[in-house]
């Protein structure tokens, strides 16, 4: 019987070391850095829309950036204007995520947030697919 109590307190000695030693690993908070605005200056044209709409083609939007303002375009059409700033956004009640805020110039818009993806080539805007709300693909004009 004293066998049995001294192998069973090795054993248990065994595993809490070994429960000891492991240890979940914590990650550190995503830290997501805004762009230069540089990388967002240019006009960007729309080549694709997802919304829970009607299925139509795809507008003649394009937008311009500058490095503190944006305007959009229909058709050629001016159809809003304002500034810009990086930031973050939570669509539909997600995590942040990195945002542009717009605010609207000569409007009674409130500023609002959007997530966006950047590449050199590609920028999504997206307001809020998972809440029927559009997001917008563009590609850089040259």
């Amino acid at each position: 019987m004293k066998r049995f109590f001294q192998f069973s307190a090795l054993l248990f000695s065994i595993g809490t070391v070994g429960l000891a030693s492991c240890k979940k690993e914590v990650k550190a908070p995503k830290v997501t850095e805004c762009p230069a605005s540089s990388s967002l200056i240019g006009t960007w044209r729309l080549t694709s829309r997802e919304c829970e709409c009607l299925p139509s083609p795809t507008p003649n939007e394009m937008v311009i950036f500058t490095a503190s303002g944006f305007a959009f375009y229909r058709d050629g059409l001016l159809t809003s204007s304002g500034t810009y700033t990086f930031g973050t956004a939570t669509p539909c009640g997600s995590s942040p995520v990195p945002g542009l805020t717009f605010a609207y110039t000569g409007t009674n818009t409130a500023p609002h947030s959007v997530a966006y993806t950047l590449t050199s080539t590609q920028l999504i805007l997206d307001r809020g697919v998972a809440c029927d709300a559009p997001r917008d693909t563009y590609v850089r004009l040259p």
